[in-house]
């Protein structure tokens, strides 16, 4: 039967469920080299890179991963006529605009043409542009589990001035859970929350979440540190810095990066440089870097040894470096704290980590469509069960109200309405 308005509008308001989406991580080795904007210049980045986290995406009628990175704006993946190492390519069942679209890495490159086509993530769903690759050079490692990246910054720095995808369907606000666990990808997940209710509300932090004001204007999630400690000791002054869930290490201030080494060195007698093996983290300190929130009260965000020396391949590295121009606090930090992008309000926030058990667990479940056993949000099956129930509750108090409600109005839909099979 056909629903009236008025009742299609209350019963979608009252069952509209969390966008949740589970992510897996993908461990990766060698260097990974990319190049950020900076006004007219491009800087080159590298990093040693552990591995990505990524997330499912349906685009026309493939079912594919992308990498999920707030450090760039394009949504692009592999199309059925590249030679893209073996990952599973898109249909290109789309239309081909016929406007090219490529991006250069310091390590690699990509170049394609830009399509159209139905893009579902996360429970949304719209017609949009995005980057079809058909050529590649060292961008997908062989037999790659992902086809492409949905870039999450702003469009500011996007190819081709494309609309980043989430900016299309209305999404201003996410957040990421980014799990890492010291036994590599069988402990290491998360999730990622659609949505300022969804992100802001959910099992995947405790605590209070702490905001600080995005400053600049170069399209990335640039915020500024008020100073640094090293081994509870100062460091540094201010410095700005682009929170982004896509590189995997750390990119300092050159006074940062070298009070931090020269901590180690004499705490452990070990010299240490990028990318080197790890002493006994036991013996290594905390790097804590200082915020204001919105009001301008301080908080401080700890970056453990266990993050800057995170496990590749059975041995710990130190994914530090230096940068006189750029500088970045990549998953070292989001594998501590949950990450609130927050592109309405144009602010960061951030909360202590929980539910990386359950994440954990769920990934495994996980298929590339995105379905996932009964479990997926991330919450605990107590939290899960009540929620189920207040949903439940919330659809009949709904139901009752509208049907009260047609009565009044004397509408026949509320006859049909209670005929109906729910």
């Amino acid at each position: 039967m056909r629903l009236s308005p008025l009742f299609a509008l209350a019963l979608c308001a009252s069952v509209a469920s969390a966008s949740i989406i589970p992510l897996d991580w993908v461990p990766k080795t060698g260097t990974q080299t990319r190049n950020y904007k900076l006004g007219t210049r491009s800087i080159a980045i590298s990093s040693q890179n552990a591995g990505d986290y990524t997330g499912p995406i349906t685009i026309g009628s493939s079912n594919v991963r992308v990498v999920l990175d707030t450090g760039s704006s394009n949504l692009a993946v592999a199309g059925s006529s590249c030679s893209c190492n073996g990952v599973t390519p898109y249909s290109m069942t789309g239309r081909n605009t016929g406007n090219p679209i490529s991006v250069q890495y310091g390590s690699g490159s990509w170049s394609g043409t830009v399509y159209s086509d139905q893009v579902t993530f996360g429970g949304y769903s719209q017609t949009v542009d995005f980057g079809v690759i058909t050529y590649q050079s060292t961008f997908f490692s062989p037999n790659s589990p992902y086809s492409g990246i949905l870039g999450l910054a702003f469009q500011g720095i996007a190819e081709n001035g494309i609309p980043p995808l989430l900016k299309s369907y209305g999404v201003g606000v996410i957040g990421l859970q980014l799990c890492r666990g010291n036994n590599g990808q069988e402990s290491s997940a998360g999730r990622m929350a659609l949505g300022s209710g969804d992100a802001t509300n959910n099992g995947l932090y405790s605590g209070q979440i702490n905001y600080t004001p995005l400053t600049g204007s170069q399209g990335y999630y640039t915020v500024t540190a008020q100073s640094a400690n090293v081994a509870g000791s100062y460091a540094m002054g201010q410095f700005s810095t682009i929170i982004d869930s896509g590189t995997n290490s750390l990119v300092l201030p050159g006074t940062l990066y070298n009070a931090l080494v020269n901590q180690i060195q004499s705490s452990t007698g070990s010299s240490l440089s990028s990318y080197s093996a790890c002493p006994s983290l036991s013996s290594l300190p905390n790097l804590d870097v200082v915020f204001n929130d919105n009001y301008g009260n301080p908080f401080t965000l700890s970056i453990r040894p266990t993050d800057y020396c995170p496990n590749m391949n059975g041995v710990r590295r130190f994914d530090v470096s230096s940068n006189s121009q750029f500088h970045i606090l990549g998953t070292p930090l989001l594998n501590h704290y949950y990450g609130v992008f927050d592109k309405t309000n144009r602010q960061v926030g951030f909360a202590p980590l929980s539910g990386c058990g359950n994440s954990f667990e769920v990934v495994k479940d996980a298929v590339v469509d995105g379905t996932t056993k009964e479990n997926d949000t991330g919450l605990s099956s107590h939290a899960i069960a009540g929620i189920a129930a207040g949903s439940t509750l919330a659809v009949l108090a709904a139901v009752v109200a509208v049907i009260a409600l047609l009565r009044r109005r004397g509408d026949k839909a509320a006859q049909e309405f209670q005929q109906m099979e729910l």
